[in-house]
């Protein structure tokens, strides 16, 4: 059991903390939580059985509590991770306060766990395409990812989060090293090209793809509450090209592969959510296991890819 702490609530703990909070009860343990509409953190104590803190240092303190969950920093900024480093204490840095940090500026933390929210990585439909590479398809060689977004500011949009967790994903897929980044605009938006380097098993080297066009009719309504700020971006379709076959993911729930003449759909929403992986990874890290999870160095890079594809695009 892993005692935890939370910071704010967010705009995604009725659709993604609190069901996965829920669902792992008997993995982690909600201790105390620190929320500023008290009315509001009053209903989450009782739910969790948990206590109020009275401030960021009492939390970080707790005898009891190994990590934090920063799901809404609000007005704290970095403060958390400084305060949890030296505390030694391990943080979950939610989507919400990943998109708000300014990661140029973020402290030396020290050596303790502290896990950036990346969910294409724990989505149903990518441990499924792990699944297929190793037994159907093979290994993935190129990656193409159809995304909508705004582009009022391409070199903005290409240093956003949310087109690093793009990469950070591709970048998972390819197995190997970053070689380079290319970006150029075309006639409705831009395009940007991530090679890296050939397996040690040698082969193709793998390449990524991202084609980001403006959303247009009911992309607007369709938008994912992840990218309504507008400066991220949001995915519409992943193809990727395998050495054996081919697979499309629809959606974080749905897949369609092919391979050896075959041809299947997946809808794979009986599946434990993304959310419900990451926290369950998390705890299990901070517990002492050996389960991989993303680290700020992950996300730094895939930040610094998107920084050179901006100047790329000049």
């Amino acid at each position: 059991m892993l005692d935890v702490g939370i910071i704010g609530l967010g705009p995604f703990w009725e659709t993604r903390y609190r069901p996965a909070l829920l669902a792992l009860k008997r993995r982690v343990r909600v201790r105390s939580l620190l929320v500023p509409v008290q009315i509001l953190a009053g209903v989450v104590s009782q739910e969790f059985h948990c206590e109020v803190a009275p401030s960021l240092t009492a939390l970080a303190i707790h005898p009891q509590i190994r990590a934090l969950l920063v799901l809404d920093q609000g007005w704290y900024g970095n403060v958390p991770a400084v305060i949890a480093a030296r505390h030694g204490k391990a943080v979950f840095w939610g989507v919400s306060a990943v998109e708000s940090t300014d990661w140029t500026r973020f402290p030396d933390v020290g050596p303790q766990t502290i896990m950036p929210e990346l969910p294409l990585r724990y989505t149903p439909s990518n441990q499924r395409l792990r699944e297929l590479a190793a037994t159907r398809v093979g290994a993935p060689l190129r990656v193409t990812i159809e995304a909508t977004g705004y582009l009022d500011d391409p070199a903005e949009l290409l240093g956003h989060v949310t087109v690093a967790g793009l990469i950070d994903w591709c970048h998972t897929l390819s197995s190997t090293t970053f070689e380079r980044v290319t970006a150029r605009r075309v006639a409705d938006g831009l395009t940007m090209t991530i090679e890296f380097q050939r397996s040690v098993r040698g082969g193709t080297p793998p390449v990524a793809i991202l084609n980001v066009r403006p959303p247009r009719g009911d992309d607007c309504e369709q938008r994912s509450e992840h990218s309504r700020s507008g400066s991220g971006i949001e995915w519409r379709e992943a193809v990727v090209d395998c050495a054996a076959g081919r697979v499309v993911l629809e959606s974080p729930e749905r897949l369609r592969w092919e391979a050896s003449g075959e041809t299947r759909t997946e809808n794979l929403g009986s599946e434990r959510p993304d959310m419900e992986v990451m926290l369950d990874h998390f705890a299990r890290r901070v517990l002492g296991g050996l389960v991989p999870v993303p680290t700020l160095e992950d996300l730094a890079g895939a930040l610094r890819i998107g920084r050179l594809a901006a100047q790329a695009l000049g």
